[in-house]
């Protein structure tokens, strides 16, 4: 037989706090982070449980089947993002850009047709060996001079624009492709880390200029 409801809704309940405390740990160590927006978690409950006492277990075939007992549990139903304009700082890297106002920079997993792209507002960017604009996951950023074009999951039609670097080792900042979707606080963090986020179904799709 389970533990008991009460039992199960103190379980709940710690695993609320702590992550209550790694989201607080997450957004102070995200401040020295370029491009990091905070996270504020969205707190619910949920209705009954799969714990139970003996005197709610239900006979069958001679043994204890465990059946849902009542009473509510709080439980960590999602995050919100934050987008807030940062403190933009001077850079003497010529790779290094930032964004000032709405827009993110796109970047794709790969320079192949297809490619998944995803947003961020991290602009510490780096050339790679082959002079192509990376960022610090090794991710192309998008160029197309605002010409690249993106279907509605996300992902390149034909192979992603790349942004190269010019002569003296500069971004000409006009090829550059920026996007953003009608709700950026419903964006989902991707695997790739923090400051690199995905489209949604609730994010609406991207807005490319």
């Amino acid at each position: 037989i389970m533990g008991s409801s009460f039992q199960y809704n103190i379980t709940a309940g710690f695993r609320v706090v702590d992550a209550i405390q790694q989201t607080l740990v997450q957004n102070t160590a995200g401040l020295l982070k370029a491009g990091y927006n905070r996270k504020r978690l969205q707190i619910g409950t949920t209705s009954g449980n799969q714990s139970e006492t003996p005197h709610n277990a239900t006979q069958r075939a001679g043994g204890s089947m465990p059946v849902a007992a009542g009473g509510d549990s709080l439980a960590i139903n999602g995050h919100t993002l934050f987008f807030e304009q940062g403190t933009i700082e001077p850079a003497f890297d010529p790779a290094s850009l930032a964004i000032r106002g709405k827009g993110f920079f796109m970047v794709a997993e790969n320079a192949l047709p297809g490619a998944r792209v995803f947003l961020t507002r991290a602009g510490n960017f780096k050339f790679d060996a082959e002079g192509r604009l990376v960022n610090q996951q090794g991710m192309f950023v998008v160029g197309g001079n605002g010409a690249a074009r993106v279907d509605a999951s996300g992902r390149t039609v034909g192979a992603p624009p790349l942004v190269t670097a010019l002569p003296d080792g500069t971004v000409d900042l006009n090829t550059l492709t920026l996007a953003n979707v009608g709700a950026p606080h419903q964006l989902q963090i991707s695997g790739y880390g923090d400051t690199i986020y995905r489209v949604t179904d609730t994010s609406g799709p991207l807005k490319v200029f």
